[in-house]
């Protein structure tokens, strides 16, 4: 069976389980938080994006997770940042520098008439 067909009949339990989801308060998100991360959720997070991240994390258990090639760059990437190097380039800080004093001069203007 291809997953075409898949879709447009009955929903599937991955399609359940997420449409689920949406009628849970939010002690009931927590408890799945801790059941899906194994750990508890952050304190002051939102149960919007709670949802999120639990539907994400079912999704990735349900149809597989990143390419392993992806996960071997996120995984460089942490190196480096970790070994002390910069990954990103940070942007120069363009500004006054201390010490500098702002004048405003006010020029008027004379518009002749004709």
């Amino acid at each position: 069976m291809n997953k075409a067909s898949k879709t447009k009949g009955e929903p599937t339990n991955l399609q359940r389980q997420l449409e689920q989801l949406k009628q849970l308060k939010p002690e009931e998100l927590r408890k799945r938080w801790q059941a899906l991360f194994g750990s508890n959720p952050p304190p002051r997070i939102r149960s919007s994006l709670m949802l999120q991240a639990i539907a994400r994390r079912l999704q990735e258990k349900a149809l597989g997770g990143l390419k392993p090639s992806t996960l071997r760059l996120l995984h460089r990437v942490v190196e480096e940042a970790n070994g002390g190097r910069k990954v990103f380039a940070a942007s120069k800080k363009i500004g006054p520098r201390p010490g500098t004093v702002l004048v405003r001069r006010h020029v008027s203007v004379c518009y002749a008439r004709k």
